[in-house]
């Protein structure tokens, strides 16, 4: 119950109620924790997304393709660099690079970051290629001014 009173308030913008539910819950599991990064990344707050899936890992739990996709999200909005090299690492690591709702977001966010040639790089080493990751790549190069 607690875990979808504070996913209500974390989509319903209340995310200091949601923050409060969290904490004060004595068992999480993944749901709980990808309520709480998706309210974050929902409200544009990326930094803290980072920092609780930075302790989800701290005590064991492990993000599934929910988790990363929502901090793919948060970062999305024009993040650095640096934080979406980190959230790549932790696809790879878990073994989700094969997830093509990530994989597009992700070069999204490698287009937005300024990018283009390791979203066009990412884009090339798929499989199987989609339409969310073509879109992601052409928008990049749009929106740096490459047409070629």
């Amino acid at each position: 119950m607690a875990t979808l009173s504070h996913n209500l308030h974390s989509k319903c913008g209340k995310i200091d109620d949601a923050c409060y539910i969290f904490e004060s819950m004595s068992e999480r599991d993944v749901v709980s924790w990808n309520a709480m990064i998706g309210g974050y990344a929902a409200q544009g707050f990326a930094n803290d997304a980072l920092r609780l899936i930075r302790s989800m890992l701290r005590v064991g739990m492990i993000p599934d393709s929910f988790t990363l996709g929502s901090i793919m999200k948060a970062l999305v909005g024009g993040s650095s660099l640096m934080k979406v090299i980190e959230i790549h690492g932790f696809i790879i690591q878990l073994g989700c690079e094969s997830h093509t709702v990530l994989i597009g977001s992700l070069i999204d966010a490698y287009a937005k970051c300024g990018s283009v040639r390791i979203a066009d790089r990412i884009y090339k080493s798929m499989l199987k290629k989609d339409t969310i990751a073509c879109v992601a790549l052409i928008t990049g190069y749009a929106h740096e001014g490459i047409y070629s």
